[in-house]
């Protein structure tokens, strides 16, 4: 995932070295300057959407209240611990607490 691309990133960078021949002006290179534009668009539309994003992770969740979890004490109560220290709850929903990137549990529904 992170290779191959820096190796596309390389060539691209290399291309103009290479082949350092042929025409420069932007006017006789429409697909050039399209792909640019495009790349820059796509960029652009990915980081708005992820900065605008509805769903994403709560990385200042707070634990859950006895009250949520139902039980102050035993092995329920414990669960309900580990699944905030081991960051569970930045993306998991319950009820109305968490984040919004996981599914969403409801813990009074069997």
């Amino acid at each position: 995932m992170i290779g191959f691309p820096v190796l596309i990133g390389l060539f691209l960078l290399f291309v103009p070295i290479w082949n350092h021949k042929g025409e420069r002006a932007a006017s006789r290179r429409p697909w050039a300057i399209a792909m640019a534009s495009l790349s820059v668009i796509m960029i652009g539309a990915l980081w708005w959407e992820g900065q605008n994003s509805p769903w994403s992770p709560n990385f200042e969740a707070q634990p859950l209240s006895e009250k949520v979890v139902g039980a102050a004490s035993g092995p329920v109560f414990t669960g309900a611990q580990l699944f905030h220290n081991k960051g569970c709850l930045n993306c998991h929903l319950i009820q109305g607490d968490g984040g919004r990137r996981g599914p969403d549990f409801d813990l009074h529904r069997r």
